[in-house]
This record gives structure tokens, C-alpha cells and sequence, in this order.
């Protein structure tokens, strides 16, 4: 039954624009890298790859919407509103994998630049670190409950060896985790930057423009 109504229009318009806002960032780049410069690199596959999963998640979720999500479970009634739950789930998960893949876009782009030991080991850190919070968060979803359909649907009676709170704990680890990646790899630039030879006007404008990310 489609139940679109509440948020739901907002929801897929959400989705939607910024999928398309991205596209217009992630398909120049890659026209340039491989028609022009030739340089295609891991950091542009993971460019790729983070849009697809961005794309994926619109999608899900906009198909959710259709479904009731966006609106108050009371007004859904149990079997509806645990419908939107599984497929919004669903869509988290895409959404989660993209979180991972795009801190490993930014890290492998400034792998291939960095000269300095200790600049690889932070950068490889964030990418280990973003990475298996993420596929575990992701993972968590679907086998913290016996039957799998307990963790959408709150009148089926599941054993779950991980509790909602403790799943919320670990989510809330996925985010703290971004955050700090997101700074780390906004911030590193300047210690890349800092000690070449370029001018300092040079420096400044792409050290702003590579820590964009921050924001």
C-alpha cells in the first residue's frame, strides 16, 4: 500500500538533490581525470563508488517514503510503519558503506602526494578506523536479532544479543568517528602544504579549498 504523505515528499526531494548536487561534483572530476589528465587513481574509484552508495540510499529512501516513512507510526498503523522501518533500514545501510568509502576518497587522494611517514600512518588510520566501524554498524543491523524481522518490527518477539541502546551507542561511534576523520583529513593538508615551495598565497587557497570537507 502506498502511504506517501507527512515528510515523505521532503524526503525524496532531499535525497534526490543532493544526489544530483554531488553528481555534478564526482562527474566533471572524473571526465577530467581520465580524459585529460589520464591520472585515474584509487581516490577517484572511491569517489565513484561513495556516489553510488549515495545514489543507492536515495533511492531506498524514496521508495520508503512511498511507504509511510516520514510520517508518525500511529498514523501508519504496526504492519506499515514496520514496512517503511525495514526498507528505511535498508537504505542505512548504503548510507553507511558511503560513509567509509568517502573518507578513503580524501585519504588516497592525499596518499598520493604526501612524502612524510607519519602523514601515511594518520591517513591509513582514518581509513582503517572509518572502515570497520562502518561495516560493523552496518553488519549489526541485520544479525543483532533472531529472527532478523525483530529489529524492524517491534511486535515480533526476537532474541537480540545487541539491545537498541547498545546499537545506538555504536552508531553514535560511527559519527564521532566521521567527525574526527573529517577534521584530520581537513587539517592535514596545511602540514603537507606548509613546508613546499609555493607561494603562501598558493598555499592558503588550496588549503581552504582541500579543507572544505570540515564543514
Amino acid at each position: 500500500m502506498k502511504t506517501l504523505g507527512g515528510l515523505g515528499p521532503t524526503i525524496i526531494g532531499v535525497m534526490l538533490g543532493q544526489s544530483f548536487l554531488a553528481m555534478l561534483f564526482v562527474f566533471p572530476r572524473l571526465y577530467t581525470k581520465a580524459r585529460i589528465n589520464r591520472s585515474l587513481g584509487w581516490d577517484d574509484h572511491m569517489a565513484t563508488f561513495s556516489w553510488v552508495m549515495l545514489l543507492c540510499y536515495s533511492a531506498v529512501c524514496s521508495h520508503a517514503a512511498t511507504e509511510g516513512y516520514g510520517q508518525h507510526a500511529e498514523a501508519l498503523g504496526g504492519k506499515q510503519a514496520a514496512l517503511a522501518a525495514k526498507i528505511t533500514i535498508i537504505g542505512q545501510t548504503f548510507c553507511i558503506i558511503g560513509i567509509a568509502t568517502s573518507k578513503a576518497c580524501v585519504a588516497f587522494f592525499l596518499l598520493r602526494i604526501v612524502i612524510f611517514t607519519w602523514h601515511k600512518i594518520v591517513l591509513w588510520a582514518c581509513v582503517v578506523a572509518a572502515t570497520v566501524i562502518c561495516v560493523l554498524c552496518a553488519l549489526f543491523d541485520f544479525i543483532r536479532c533472531d529472527p532478523i524481522k525483530g529489529v524492524w518490527d517491534p511486535t515480533v518477539k526476537a532474541k537480540c544479543w545487541m539491545g537498541t541502546e547498545a546499537f545506538t551507542n555504536l552508531s553514535v561511534g560511527v559519527g564521532v568517528t566521521s567527525v574526527i576523520c573529517d577534521f584530520v583529513l581537513a587539517f592535514l593538508p596545511w602540514a603537507i602544504l606548509w613546508n613546499l615551495n609555493m607561494k603562501k598565497k598558493e598555499k592558503r587557497l588550496i588549503g581552504i579549498s582541500m579543507s572544505l570537507g570540515v564543514l
